[in-house]
């Protein structure tokens, strides 16, 4: 990467950032964590005394928390599709391609954004998890959760630009967005762990959902450390992001829809 393609994509970075980091999105951050796990963890943890997670037995609050973190890493994923709705809308989008940047500056800089955004919120999560519960956060752990969120934000902004990018009716774009949200999120083990008791149709579903690998993964982390089987998960996870994010790329490269 030459000096002038850098210094446009920080200038991008800077732009995103400044953009999501106001007073209202920040206050968000800091409490919308605080209280999902006050409400769903104590209110849940009262009714389910412990889950079991590699043949350990955990309080529900300690399974919730990599649900948690998980679920904001589908959100920054998102994000990134929004935030091209509302620059298209505001003709930000119009003004910056007329500029010396290129589609890819542009998309490269908003996934990067939307990672530092997320890592923003999910630091406050695993501040209050070392707080609150008997969760080990290791540096592996650390290390592991960060591939799980930087591969699971590519895969789900990938896929809500591509979204983006079809469409350019703004209520369909947002129904689709919390539609695939809701999906994604409830056919996936955040909320509850996949077992021998769990329909067989909807393990299926959960097991087809990416979500589903990032979550285990983080519980995996905070409760199991690195193992061969999430050593190749988390491969796969990366090889998957890279790619979806290609052909986004291309796709995004040679659209003339994308304003």
């Amino acid at each position: 990467m030459n000096m002038n393609r850098l210094n446009r994509l920080l200038n991008l970075i800077y732009r995103d950032l400044r953009i999501q980091f106001t007073i209202s999105t920040v206050a968000w951050t800091l409490l919308s964590p605080i209280a999902f796990i006050f409400f769903t963890g104590m209110m849940m943890g009262a009714l389910v005394q412990s889950v079991s997670i590699n043949g350990q037995s955990v309080t529900y609050l300690a399974f919730l928390i990599p649900g948690i973190i998980a679920e904001q890493v589908l959100s920054g994923g998102l994000m990134a599709g929004w935030t091209v709705v509302a620059d298209r809308r505001e003709g930000d989008l119009e003004q910056i391609l007329s500029m010396p940047f290129t589609r890819l500056d542009y998309i490269a800089a908003m996934l990067i954004s939307m990672i530092l955004f997320t890592l923003m919120y999910v630091s406050v999560v695993v501040v209050l998890a070392s707080a609150i519960s008997a969760i080990n956060i290791s540096l592996m752990a650390v290390l592991m959760m960060l591939v799980y969120l930087v591969a699971g934000t590519l895969i789900f902004g990938s896929i809500m630009l591509m979204i983006v990018t079809i469409s350019r009716s703004y209520t369909a774009i947002n129904i689709a967005g919390a539609f695939i949200a809701s999906i994604l999120i409830f056919a996936s083990s955040v909320y509850y762990p996949i077992n021998a008791n769990t329909p067989v149709v909807l393990s299926y579903i959960a097991y087809s959902n990416p979500l589903t690998y990032i979550v285990n993964g983080i519980r995996q982390a905070f409760f199991g450390g690195l193992d061969p089987t999430s050593l190749f998960v988390m491969g796969l996870l990366v090889l998957l992001s890279f790619a979806i994010m290609t052909v986004v790329t291309l796709f995004y490269e040679r659209s003339k829809t994308l304003l």
